[in-house]
């Protein structure tokens, strides 16, 4: 499964396992910066034109707006002073890249460490931070979830998980006879999941109904016709829109998902997620991670939600999560009859 992948055969005794901390990448260092010093002289071509644009010459594999998101993780300097995007250069300035201590990296924070969000029995729903497999991957794999949380709830049943990259809330059942019934519960469409995502460009509200093929597939593919499953579509919501950054921060709302749906249902229409190397162009600056969390979990007797402390690219971004976070999560009307309900 990845990030909304409920499928049935998912459902598993979490097997015992040392209970360790989860380090991003299971280590806990942190990777060098390529950018982090990069330094070079303004060309003749970029005389008297903004630093956004001049930065194509000290990195020429990114695109305007990836150079614009580059100010949301580094100080970029002419003559060693910082300055704004819009700053206009002279030929022979020295400009330099100089990683900002506060940047982090993305929704990746590498000491954070799983948790238990509540138990409300026969159910519990736990927190897997980005970088922490969900499934024990056998001996020498590394820390998983699944490993953590037998080692504190030994028997529970794992009823959903995510991919490594991507955060958020995990299912589980205390026993066998609630996992049978919480497939019940799912397949009569009963559970509503929420997801909190950064995507690409002007996501507008809308449902992605397509079927998707992940047999033996690294990278999941859109079909082009519906789902045979209805509860296996993704609606959207959007919450904000950063036009500079060209990203829009939005609500994803499953019922059940399969491997990479959201991921792959917001690449399809065009649209992919920040920090996805998957399915994205890869232009972000290095050490950003995948900005997908799984936020909110709900059904009859249940109901769980947890926010990612993610570094957002920008001020807005920032302010709209917060709203976000405070706010109750609902589908209009509207949205509620896109989405079948």
């Amino acid at each position: 499964m990845g990030e909304a992948n409920e499928n049935e055969d998912a459902a598993q005794d979490m097997r015992r396992g040392d209970g360790g901390d989860a380090r991003t990448g299971g280590s806990g260092r942190t990777a060098p910066d390529p950018l982090d010093g990069l330094s070079g002289p303004v060309a003749a071509a970029f005389d008297g034109q903004r630093l956004d644009k001049a930065l194509a010459g000290l990195v020429p594999a990114l695109s305007l707006r990836g150079r614009r998101r580059l100010f949301s993780f580094y100080d970029v300097l002419a003559d060693g002073v910082p300055r704004s995007m819009a700053h206009k250069v002279r030929q022979g300035q020295t400009l330099t890249l100089r990683r900002r201590p506060d940047a982090g990296n993305g929704p990746a924070p590498p000491d954070q460490a799983p948790e238990l969000v509540t138990s409300q029995p026969p159910y519990l729903v736990f927190y897997k931070p980005a970088g922490l497999h969900a499934q024990s991957l056998g001996p020498g794999g590394g820390e998983s979830l699944e490993s953590w949380a037998a080692a504190r709830h030994p028997g529970c049943i794992a009823l959903t998980r995510l991919d490594r990259l991507t955060s958020g809330l995990v299912l589980a059942a205390q026993n066998a006879e609630a996992a049978r019934a919480f497939r019940g519960i799912e397949n009569a469409g009963r559970v509503f999941k929420v997801y909190l995502c950064l995507a690409r460009g002007e996501l507008p509200r809308t449902v992605a109904r397509n079927a998707l093929d992940t047999d033996n597939r690294a990278k999941t593919k859109v079909l082009p016709f519906p789902a045979a499953d209805p509860l296996r579509t993704t609606a959207v919501f959007p919450l904000a829109r950063d036009p500079d950054l060209d990203l829009t921060l939005a609500f994803a709302f499953i019922k059940k998902g399969a491997r990479h749906q959201i991921r792959a249902h917001l690449a399809g229409l065009g649209h992919a997620l920040y920090g996805d190397p998957l399915y994205g162009p890869g232009d972000e600056p290095p050490g950003t991670g995948l900005f997908l969390a799984h936020v909110l979990v709900r059904f009859p007797g249940v109901s769980a939600r947890r926010f990612p402390g993610w570094s957002m690219p920008s001020p807005l971004l920032a302010e709209a999560q917060q709203r976000a976070e405070a706010g109750p999560i609902e589908m209009d009307a509207d949205m509620k009859a896109l989405f079948g309900e």
